[in-house]
């Protein structure tokens, strides 16, 4: 890799350009983990995430947590809670958790806000992994959802459908909300059309289907799985195998042990 960052703590507020993260911007072949980051954005533009704002080719980030806030200034889209776009192959995120409460103009993801190139097909080969996740936001709210724009999702927004989604899971009381601003009827921006509901995993050979007729639409969203209730966050990390040399489970909350 290019750029390594880890054991990374950030605390406070940031955000001023396309493609901004909490802790870094664009992630061109760069690794990123164990990392903790906790920052209120207010954000203007596109692609924006709590880790990273773009990841690029073959860039990666694993065991990473990420808390605070990401709120679109106007319609600013694409935001999700570890990344905001991986828009080149081969990306991957693994074994991260966010707890992030986003709002956005369109395309938020509790992980990831949109992994795919910038166009219309969600069949783009991208190749990219969002794998052994937990999408532990309180809330996601797309305030400008259209049906012809960029879905928004539990864990990835708007994603190509032979990526690799598997094994993520998504707080089981998320707050899931899409234009409450608009008036009843608005036929551009229906509220609350995307319902979140478990999805199974999806790659190449097995691409993601999402319910409905989407041939003149970009709704490629993946909710993943909702955790059963009363389930922690940490007894999801422990169901998915996260490394405990590498994350204490003691509590609710899994936190990072080398920080």
């Amino acid at each position: 890799h290019d750029v390594n960052v880890v054991n990374c703590v950030l605390d406070g507020s940031e955000g001023v350009d396309t493609g901004t993260g909490g802790l870094v911007g664009k992630a061109p072949n760069a690794e990123i983990y164990n990392c903790s980051v906790d920052v209120k954005i207010d954000f203007p533009k596109n692609y924006c995430g709590m880790v990273a704002g773009y990841m690029e080719t073959n860039a990666s980030i694993h065991d990473c947590i990420a808390k605070g806030t990401i709120t679109a200034v106007g319609g600013a889209q694409r935001f999700g809670g570890i990344v905001g776009g991986m828009i080149r192959v081969g990306g991957s995120v693994t074994n991260c958790i966010s707890l992030t409460e986003i709002t956005v103009g369109i395309c938020g993801g509790g992980i990831v806000g949109h992994a795919n190139k910038d166009a219309s097909s969600a069949q783009s080969k991208l190749g990219n992994v969002v794998r052994n996740c937990i999408a532990w936001n309180p809330k996601i709210e797309a305030k400008g959802q259209r049906r012809d724009q960029y879905s928004s999702g539990g864990v990835v927004g708007y994603t190509a459908t032979d990526n690799i989604l598997q094994d993520c899971y998504r707080r089981p009381d998320m707050v899931f909300i899409q234009n409450q601003d608009y008036e009843d009827g608005n036929a551009k921006y229906p509220k609350n059309y995307i319902v979140l509901e478990d999805q199974p995993n999806a790659d190449e050979e097995h691409p993601l289907s999402v319910p409905g007729d989407h041939s003149t639409s970009h709704e490629f969203y993946w909710h993943g799985k909702a955790a059963a209730a009363g389930e922690t966050a940490s007894d999801v990390a422990r169901k998915l195998g996260w490394n405990e040399s590498i994350w204490d489970l003691s509590g609710d909350i899994p936190a990072l042990k080398n920080l």
